[in-house]
C-alpha cells in the first residue's frame, strides 16, 4: 500500500476501515447529481412556504381569526422547530444525512395535508370553529417537530462534499433551491386555486411524498454513519423522564384544548365577571386560564423528575464535546439569526393583512396581490443567490453587511408605503437584502466550526429560522393591531443593530475575506 494509501486509511474511522475495499469516492458527476436532487427537494419546500403566507391570512379572516390568533398557529410549530432541529442536525452526524433528509420531507407532506384538511372541515362546517384552531396546531406542531430535519441536513450535505472556499456558493445553491420555490409557489397556487383554494396544498404535499422517495433511491451516501461510542447515541435520545419534555409536552395539550367549546364556555364566564365581553376577550381569557391550568399540572414534574436526576452518559476520553449553545463561536451566529429571522418573519406574516388594510382589498383580491408581492420578493433572493453570489462569490462580510443595509432601506419604504407599486417594490428590495443574509449567515456558521460539526452548526442556525414565529405574536402583530406600519420601523430598527454588530463585533469584524482550503483529502469520499 503507497503512503498516501497508508495515510488515509488511518483517518478514517475503523468502522470505515473494514469496508475500506468497497469505499470509493463520490466522482463530480454523482455530487452535481446529488446536489440536483437536493435542489428539487428544496423547491418545493419554498413552494410550500409562500403557499400558508399568501393563502392562509384571507381564509383566517373568513373563520374570524385576527392577526394574533393566525400567528400563533405558527407559535407552536416554530416553538417545536427550535427544540427539534439542533437535533435533528446532530443527529444526522451519527445517523447520516440521508435518513434525516427523508425524516423531513415526509414530515412536511404530512403536516400539509393534515393542515389543508382541517380548513377544508372548518370552511365546510364539517367541525366547529372552536376546533379548527387547536387542530391546526397540531397539525403544523408535526411539521415543528419532523420537518426541521430537512433543511439543516441537506446543508451539511452539501458542506460535507465542498471546500471552505466553495462553501459559501454551494450553501447558497440550495437558498436558491428555495428562492425559486417562493418564485414559483404564488404562480403555481393561482393556477390550482381554480380548482380548490386548497389544491395548492394537495399538491405540495404530493411533491413532498415524491421528493421523500427521490431521495431514497438516488442520493448517493457511502460513508456509514459515525458510530463514534453507543453511548454517544444514547445520549442524543429524547428522554421521558426529562422534565423539560413533559413540561412541555403539557403546556402543547393544555393550549390546544384552551379553544374547545367547553373551555370558552368557561372563559366567557370570567371575561364577564372581569366586565370584558369581546370575542377576543374571551378567546384570550381562554388560553391564559389553559396556560394556568398546564403551567399548574407541570410544575409536579419538576419535583418528581428533577434534572439532576436525570441520567448522564458517560463520556468516552477521545470523544469529541457537543457543539454548545454557549460556544464563543455560536454565539453571534444565535443573535444574528434571532434578529434575521424576526426581521423576516415580520415582513412574511403581515403582507397579506397590510395590503387588505392598507389598499381596502377583499380576500379574492389580497391573495392575488400578495402573490405578486411575494412572487417579487423570492425573485429578489433568487437573483441574489444566483445571479450576484454565484457569479461573483460574495464574501460572507459583504453577504451581511450589505444585506443588511438593503433589507433596513425596503422597511422604511414598507412603512411609508401608500400604493400598490411602491409597497410591491419594497418587498422586492427586501428579498434581495435576505437573499444576501441568509446564505452570507450559513456559511459564516459553516465556516466557523470543524468539519464534524457541520450537522450541528446546520441544526442551531435551522433552529434560529423558527424563532421569530415565536417572538412576533408577541411583538410584531400586536405592534401591527395598535398601528400597521410600526412593525416595519420595528425591522428597520433590527436590521441598523444587525448592520451594527456585523461591523463592529470583533468575531465577524475580524473574519478573512480570503479562505484557506480545506486540509481533508477525504471532503468527497461519501
Amino acid at each position: 500500500m503507497s503512503a498516501p494509501e497508508d495515510q488515509k486509511e488511518k483517518q478514517l474511522p475503523e468502522t470505515d476501515r473494514e469496508n475500506l475495499p468497497g469505499l470509493r469516492a463520490t466522482t463530480p458527476a454523482e455530487r452535481q447529481r446529488a446536489f440536483r436532487i437536493l435542489f428539487a427537494c428544496l423547491l418545493g419546500l419554498g413552494m410550500g412556504q409562500n403557499l400558508f403566507f399568501a393563502i392562509l391570512p384571507p381564509i383566517a379572516r373568513d373563520l374570524g381569526m385576527s392577526e394574533v390568533d393566525t400567528s400563533l398557529i405558527f407559535s407552536l410549530s416554530a416553538f417545536l422547530w427550535v427544540l427539534s432541529s439542533t437535533f435533528w442536525g446532530r443527529r444526522s452526524d451519527v445517523i447520516g444525512r440521508k435518513p434525516v433528509i427523508m425524516i423531513g420531507l415526509t414530515g412536511f407532506a404530512v403536516s400539509t395535508t393534515g393542515f389543508a384538511l382541517v380548513v377544508l372541515a372548518g370552511l365546510s362546517n364539517w367541525i366547529s370553529l372552536a376546533l379548527v384552531f387547536p387542530m391546526l396546531m397540531f397539525v403544523r406542531a408535526i411539521f415543528g417537530t419532523f420537518g426541521s430535519g430537512a433543511q439543516p441536513s441537506a446543508q451539511a450535505y452539501v458542506a460535507d462534499r465542498t471546500s471552505r472556499s466553495e462553501r459559501a456558493s454551494a450553501v447558497a445553491s440550495l437558498g436558491a433551491a428555495f428562492g425559486i420555490g417562493l418564485v414559483v409557489g404564488p404562480g403555481f397556487a393561482a393556477a390550482l386555486a381554480n380548482i380548490h383554494i386548497l389544491a395548492p396544498f394537495f399538491a405540495v404535499a404530493a411533491i413532498a411524498f415524491v421528493s421523500a422517495i427521490a431521495i431514497w433511491i438516488f442520493l448517493p451516501e457511502r460513508t456509514p454513519p459515525k458510530r463514534k461510542k453507543r453511548r454517544w447515541d444514547k445520549s442524543l435520545k429524547v428522554s421521558m423522564q426529562d422534565p423539560r419534555v413533559l413540561s412541555a409536552i403539557v403546556m402543547a395539550i393544555a393550549l390546544a384544548f384552551s379553544m374547545t367549546s367547553l373551555v370558552q364556555h368557561v372563559a366567557s364566564d370570567l371575561a364577564a365577571m372581569l366586565g370584558m365581553t369581546s370575542p377576543r376577550a374571551v378567546r384570550w381569557t381562554g388560553i391564559l386560564l389553559m396556560g394556568a391550568v398546564g403551567a399548574a399540572a407541570a410544575a409536579p414534574i419538576w419535583v418528581i423528575l428533577p434534572l439532576s436526576k436525570l441520567p448522564r452518559p458517560a463520556r468516552d476520553e477521545n470523544e469529541k464535546p457537543k457543539l454548545a449553545l454557549t460556544d464563543r463561536r455560536v454565539i453571534p451566529i444565535l443573535i444574528m439569526g434571532v434578529v434575521l429571522a424576526f426581521s423576516q418573519t415580520i415582513a412574511m406574516q403581515t403582507v397579506a393583512f397590510y395590503f387588505i388594510d392598507k389598499l381596502h382589498l377583499d380576500s379574492k383580491e389580497a391573495a392575488q396581490m400578495v402573490g405578486v408581492a411575494l412572487m417579487a420578493m423570492a425573485m429578489a433572493t433568487l437573483f441574489a443567490q444566483i445571479g450576484l453570489i454565484q457569479r461573483f462569490n460574495l464574501s460572507v462580510q459583504f453577504l451581511l453587511r450589505w444585506g443588511a443595509g438593503i433589507t433596513a432601506i425596503a422597511f422604511v419604504l414598507m412603512g411609508f408605503g401608500d400604493s400598490y407599486g411602491l409597497l410591491v417594490a419594497a418587498f422586492a428590495l427586501s428579498g434581495l437584502g435576505f437573499g444576501f443574509l441568509r446564505p452570507g449567515l450559513q456559511a459564516k456558521g459553516s465556516l466557523m466550526v470543524s468539519p464534524n460539526e457541520q450537522g450541528a452548526i446546520a441544526g442551531i442556525i435551522g433552529s434560529t429560522a423558527a424563532t421569530g414565529h415565536i417572538i412576533n405574536p408577541l411583538i410584531g402583530m400586536p405592534l401591527y393591531q395598535w398601528m400597521p406600519e410600526a412593525p416595519y420601523f420595528l425591522g428597520a430598527g433590527l436590521m441598523l443593530c444587525f448592520l451594527a454588530y456585523v461591523a463592529f463585533h470583533p468575531s465577524v469584524r475580524d473574519m478573512s475575506d480570503s479562505i484557506e482550503e480545506d486540509e481533508d483529502p477525504d471532503i468527497h469520499v461519501h
